[in-house]
């Protein structure tokens, strides 16, 4: 799967979050702020990872702890399934080479969802990890 394959992918799942998640309208993106701790990856235990998410006017800064950051905006559709949601662009740096790659974190009661596709040379790889305070 080419990245452009995995980006319209990615695009679909964001899609159909915004269809069934309201939106984190800017009064609620305080339930991202702060640092929270990873629990849970399926790119291996890391008990040191965490991120930083702090707001920068409508928008929200994520930084890592290992080498990746993003900046992401509210999703826009609200919805009946009572968490929220922001996605956006960032880059993910390993090895000292500089990759890009787009986020969607999904809040839920106090946790955070986080994926994460970065574009690859040979194919996009797909990063999911759970996050709490």
């Amino acid at each position: 799967m080419g990245f452009r394959s995995a980006l319209k992918c990615f695009v679909a799942i964001i899609v159909f979050a915004v269809s069934i998640v309201p939106s984190a309208r800017a009064d609620r993106l305080d339930v991202y702020e702060g640092t929270w701790r990873q629990v849970s990856s399926n790119a291996g235990e890391c008990r040191k990872c965490s991120i930083r998410i702090d707001r920068n006017g409508s928008r929200l800064k994520v930084v890592a702890n290992n080498d990746w950051s993003a900046t992401v905006t509210a999703a826009r559709k609200p919805s009946a399934a009572g968490v929220s949601s922001v996605e956006g662009d960032g880059v993910w740096r390993n090895g000292g080479r500089a990759k890009p790659m787009k986020i969607a974190v999904v809040y839920d009661r106090g946790e955070l969802q986080v994926m994460l596709i970065i574009d690859g040379e040979n194919r996009p790889r797909t990063i999911t990890a759970t996050f709490r305070r």
